[in-house]
C-alpha cells in the first residue's frame, strides 16, 4: 500500500472520529433535560421554570415533568426508567442510598409554619393540639415527616389526634374552611391561599421556641426565624419574629448530567437565589450540604463565579467534547511530528530495501515449490499472483 493510501486512511479516520464525537454530543444536547416538579408545589414549579429557562438560553433542550410524591425525593432523577434528570427536594439524601445522584447546591432553607385559627385561644402551643385535626402534608413528603416529628416531640401523635395528608394548597383550603384546626405549611408568600390568609388575619402562627432543640432532635432541618414583616412590611405581618425550623432544599441531578448543563443550571439558580429574598438571604446559594457528592461544575462555579471559556464561546455540543477534541488534536500533532521526522526515511527503507528483499525471498520459495511439483495452497497462489502483478507493473 502506497504512502498516499495511508495518508487518505488516516485523514478519513480523523474525520470519522470527530464526526462521531460531535454527532453523539449534538444528539445528547437535543435530547431534553427534564426537571421533575412534585405536583401541587408552586415553589418547585417556579424554580423548575428558572432552570429550564437557563438551559434553553444555553441552547439545551429542556422541559418540566410533574411527578407524584412517591416519585419525588430523588427517586425519579436516579431511576433509569424515568425521563427525569433533575429534582428539587427537601429530603435528606445520602450518597450510600442514592449513588446515582449528585448535588447542584442548596438553594434555600424553607421555613415550616404551624398555623392555627386566630380565634382559637385554646391553642397557644403545639402541646395544645392533642385531640385536634391537623394538616401535616402529603404522606411520604418531607413536610409530613418533619411535621409528625415536631408534633411527637410535643406529645401529639396520630393515636391521640387526627392527621390529614393534603398538599400545601389543599391544606390551606381545608384550614380556611375550618375542616382542620391547624396546618403545617411551607412559608410561601407566592401561594394565593397563603397571601389571602395573611392579609385577612384569619390565622396565627405558633412559635416553636425550642427550634434549636427540635432541629437537633430531627436532624434533617435547621433552626430559623421568619422575620417580622416577612408577609407584608407595611402592615408588619407577621407582627413579631417567629422561631421555627426550616428544610434545606437541594437541587439534585443524575450523575450523568453534562458539565455544560450543570453550568447553565447553577448560573440560573445563582441569578434567582444569590441576591437574597425572604426565603433565601444573600449567601444561601451557592452552598452545599448533606452527604451527596457535589457536581464538579457546580463546585467550580461556586468557587470561581465563572464558566470555562468554551461553554461561553462555543455551541454546547462542541463545548461538551472540547476535552476529547483537545486530546485527539494533541495525539494527531504528536503523530504528525513523528511522521515528519521519521516516517519518510522509514518508508524509504521499507520500499527500497526491505520489501524487495522479502519479495525475492517469497518468489524464490514459491518457484522452488513449483519446480518440486508441490501443489501450492490458495494463499500461496494468491501471493504468487500478487508478485507477478507487481513485477509487471514495475516493468
Amino acid at each position: 500500500m502506497s504512502k498516499r493510501f495511508w495518508q487518505i486512511a488516516v485523514a478519513t479516520s480523523i474525520v470519522v472520529i470527530i464526526g462521531a464525537l460531535l454527532t453523539v454530543s449534538l444528539w445528547r444536547t437535543l435530547n431534553p433535560i427534564v426537571v421533575g416538579v412534585r405536583e401541587g408545589s408552586k415553589f418547585q414549579a417556579d424554580t423548575a421554570a428558572s432552570i429550564v429557562a437557563g438551559l434553553k438560553a444555553d441552547t439545551y433542550s429542556s422541559e418540566t415533568m410533574t411527578i407524584s410524591a412517591d416519585q419525588s425525593q430523588g427517586r425519579s432523577a436516579e431511576s433509569p426508567d424515568s425521563a427525569v434528570d433533575i429534582e428539587i427536594t427537601g429530603s435528606p439524601l445520602t450518597a450510600s442510598d442514592h449513588p446515582d445522584l449528585v448535588s447542584l447546591g442548596v438553594i434555600i432553607e424553607l421555613p415550616i409554619l404551624l398555623v392555627v385559627h386566630a380565634d382559637r385561644t385554646d391553642i397557644s402551643n403545639p402541646r395544645d393540639l392533642k385531640g385536634k385535626r391537623i394538616e401535616v402534608g402529603v404522606d411520604g413528603t418531607t413536610i409530613a415527616s418533619v411535621a409528625e416529628e415536631i408534633l411527637a416531640n410535643y406529645g401529639v401523635t396520630a393515636t391521640n389526634s387526627t392527621f390529614s395528608h393534603d398538599s400545601d394548597g389543599e391544606a390551606l383550603t381545608s384550614f380556611a374552611a375550618r375542616r382542620a384546626d391547624a396546618a403545617f405549611v411551607y412559608f410561601n408568600p407566592g401561594l394565593d391561599q397563603f397571601g389571602r390568609l395573611a392579609a385577612s388575619g384569619d390565622f396565627q402562627i405558633l412559635d416553636l421556641p425550642e427550634n434549636i432543640a427540635l432541629a437537633g432532635q430531627i436532624g434533617t432541618v435547621v433552626p430559623t426565624t421568619v422575620p417580622r414583616g416577612a408577609f407584608n412590611v407595611e402592615y408588619s405581618l407577621p407582627d413579631r419574629n417567629i422561631p421555627t425550623v426550616a428544610v434545606p432544599v437541594t437541587v439534585v441531578a443524575n450523575k450523568m448530567i453534562r458539565d455544560g448543563a450543570a453550568y447553565a443550571i447553577v448560573q440560573a439558580l445563582t441569578t434567582q437565589f444569590s441576591r437574597g429574598t425572604v426565603l433565601a438571604p444573600p449567601g444561601t446559594f451557592p452552598k452545599f450540604g448533606g452527604s451527596l457528592p457535589i457536581h464538579a461544575a457546580a463546585l467550580e462555579y461556586a468557587s470561581t463565579g465563572s464558566v470555562p471559556w468554551q461553554y461561553e464561546a462555543l455551541p454546547g455540543f462542541i463545548a461538551e467534547q472540547w476535552t476529547a477534541l483537545l486530546v485527539l488534536g494533541s495525539i494527531l500533532l504528536l503523530v504528525a511530528t513523528i511522521y515528519s521526522v521519521f516516517f519518510p526515511d522509514v518508508y524509504g527503507v521499507w520500499t527500497g530495501i526491505l520489501r524487495p528483499k522479502f519479495d525475492r525471498m517469497d518468489r524464490d520459495m514459491l518457484q522452488a515449490a513449483l519446480q518440486s511439483g508441490k501443489e501450492l495452497s490458495p494463499r500461496q497462489r494468491a501471493r504468487l499472483m500478487k508478485l507477478l502483478d507487481d513485477t509487471a507493473t514495475t516493468s
